[in-house]
């Protein structure tokens, strides 16, 4: 969220930083400045969103969250997190900015078992 109120007045370029948003602190200054509360700003940044952080912080304000596609991570219950629960909670809520963590957390632990695995497969071959 860093430059945001450069962007400010231009939609593409705030539906760019609003796809990009990855953290607690930008996820609630994004919700504080209103950045979340623009329908059209959430359907041009929810497609752009790959990290399923960003996705996890986005999809509570999403019109319609349940035909958003959540697969293909690499630890299946950050798909069931997003595809589930994050479709019925509260947007901002306490509950929201958890499971938003709760993704972050199984995210970071894949990302890390698999270059564990990555780096034992290149010791090995030696």
């Amino acid at each position: 969220m860093r430059r945001v109120w450069l962007a400010e007045t231009d939609e593409v370029r705030l539906a760019e930083a609003v796809a990009r948003l990855r953290s607690r602190r930008g996820f609630q200054t994004a919700y504080r400045r209103g950045l979340l509360s623009v329908p059209d700003r959430l359907a041009r940044a929810l497609p752009l969103a790959h990290h399923p952080v960003t996705v996890a912080y986005l999809l509570p304000f999403a019109l319609e969250p349940r035909g958003f596609p959540v697969a293909g991570y690499p630890d299946g219950r950050i798909t069931e997190i997003l595809s589930t629960i994050l479709t019925r909670v509260a947007p901002g809520s306490a509950r929201h900015v958890a499971l938003a963590e709760a993704a972050r957390r199984l995210y970071k632990r894949s990302c890390m078992l698999a270059d564990r695995q990555d780096k034992l497969a290149a010791g090995g071959s030696r």
